[in-house]
């Protein structure tokens, strides 16, 4: 089982990708800032209760 990975371990493409980063990958950016958080909405203003004078009748 071991001379059989030995290879594996070995081959050119595997230790190219462990030893650097692929060329076509893009740089490091630096963390991309969380967009700002919309106004809060305004509380929602409810009408002025109905008077129960002509509601009752």
């Amino acid at each position: 089982l071991l001379l059989r990975l030995h290879p594996l371990l070995l081959s050119p493409s595997y230790t190219a990708t462990m030893s650097l980063p692929p060329a076509h990958s893009p740089p490091l950016l630096p963390p991309a800032l969380p967009p700002p958080l919309p106004p809060p909405p305004p509380p929602l203003t409810l009408p002025p209760p109905l008077s129960f004078s002509h509601t009752q009748g």
